[in-house]
């Protein structure tokens, strides 16, 4: 193996020779895949969300703008606070969803 090889193409030899089956492709055909999940995106795109959720998402985005300049232009908001640990872990395990 070189050592530049790439992680995932490492970590499927090692399985090759512990013996594990490698994981079957979802779909045998991987134009029809491609086609599928072309589907899917299309489907799931923000412009096929109904008017009430996109008009809902612009206005919070809109109030999330808003107070973020409120914010900047406040003198009396400090940025040189340093956050806790808490607030980290919190911000993390949110990240992950």
């Amino acid at each position: 193996m070189a050592h530049r090889m790439p992680l995932a193409e490492v970590t499927r030899k090692i399985k090759i020779v512990q013996g594990k089956k490698a994981p079957s492709p979802l779909h045998p055909d991987p134009t029809k895949s491609n086609e599928l999940m072309q589907e899917w995106a299309d489907a799931s795109s923000y412009d096929c969300l109904p008017l009430q959720v996109r008009s809902a998402l612009a206005t919070n985005a809109r109030n999330r703008i808003g107070k973020i300049e409120a914010a900047l232009l406040d003198p009396n908001v400090s940025d040189n606070i340093p956050i806790t640990e808490e607030e980290l872990v919190r911000s993390l395990e949110k990240a992950k969803l």
